[in-house]
């Protein structure tokens, strides 16, 4: 097993992309987004983790306003996208 402090906590982690390499960010963002779908046994990431690493732990380390409920409702808003964008890149999803 880790020893803890070998581990980086959640609020540490921003939501980054590697373009202009493989994939889209139109693409990565469902995919980081829906990564609970892909949990299987593991411990699902709390979409209140998945908002900060999307935005919140960026704004606070640089400083900036930024809205933990607006982020959580604007990602349920856009579940239903993310997943038709998902399942069109990943036809064993279907």
């Amino acid at each position: 097993s880790r020893h803890p402090s070998n581990q980086v906590g959640l609020c540490r982690i921003c939501w980054a992309t590697d373009y202009p390499g493989f994939e889209m960010p139109e693409t990565l963002l469902p995919k980081f987004a829906l990564v609970n779908d892909e949990a299987g046994d593991d411990q699902p990431v709390p979409v209140t983790d998945l908002a900060r690493m999307l935005g919140g732990n960026y704004a606070r380390f640089a400083g900036l306003e930024w809205d933990l409920d607006a982020t959580v409702t604007q990602m349920g808003e856009l579940e239903d996208q993310w997943r038709s964008i998902w399942t069109a890149k990943s036809p064993e999803r279907q």
